[in-house]
């Protein structure tokens, strides 16, 4: 009787344990992918560019792209300086070149408003609005890549005036969430302006030299005689 007591109360301790686990982790931002080539560089960055994102695939918004891009940049960079995170952060104009120690670049792969006809008609999922976007981030001064992300939010229900407006904050706000927590612990600040060193696999490539004075004077005569 005692045994089978004990195993109820260890069988009630370990689900509460596992509910408050899965609690825990709900709340806990996320992103679809991320893979780190450099996690040092980010950690040290002391400023950060965002530029902009272009649409290269599916889109169908109530605004211009151009105004979705440029929402998409500010609230990525607001939400950075929000976290206190970096000395500076900046919206990268078009064709400037950065003057800050990492860039965010990237772009979206799927834009849309979906379809509240198909969601009406067709449900299980069908007609939603997404977001989905491709970022990685690179020192500056080589172009050496500190990590990629890969991101996506969905709204089923239509309720919001523009869901496309909802998902890109949505997906800003993970994306920053989730980046901020990897940013504490720089270990070697000095990091972000050594320039990475060559591929050990590639062979050198050996310019040109011009010819020396002693390899002319060496080189023989090829005038010839006169009459």
């Amino acid at each position: 009787m005692r045994s089978t007591l004990h195993l109820k109360r260890a069988l009630a301790i370990s689900v509460v344990a596992l509910l408050l686990t899965v609690m825990s982790s709900a709340g806990r931002p996320d992103v679809d992918k991320i893979e780190w080539a450099n996690a040092g560089l980010w950690k040290c960055g002391r400023s950060l560019s965002i530029a902009a994102f272009p649409i290269n695939g599916e889109f169908k918004g109530k605004l211009p792209k151009e105004d979705y891009i440029k929402m998409f940049s500010e609230k990525l960079a607001a939400g950075f300086r929000e976290k206190n995170i970096f000395d500076r952060v900046e919206v990268l104009e078009q064709g400037k070149a950065p003057t800050t120690d990492l860039i965010v670049e990237g772009e979206f792969k799927t834009l849309t408003t979906g379809s509240r006809a198909a969601r009406f008609w067709v449900g299980f999922g069908a007609g939603r609005s997404k977001c989905e976007v491709e970022a990685r981030c690179y020192r500056s001064s080589d172009h050496s890549l500190v990590f990629t992300v890969e991101h996506a939010r969905i709204s089923a229900e239509g309720l919001k005036a523009d869901e496309v407006q909802e998902n890109i904050e949505e997906v800003s706000d993970d994306m920053v969430a989730v980046l901020s927590e990897q940013k504490p612990g720089c270990n070697d600040p000095n990091v972000i302006t050594t320039v990475a060193s060559p591929d050990p696999g590639q062979k050198p490539v050996p310019s040109p030299k011009s010819p020396s004075p002693e390899a002319d004077t060496a080189r023989p005569s090829q005038e010839k005689p006169g009459p």
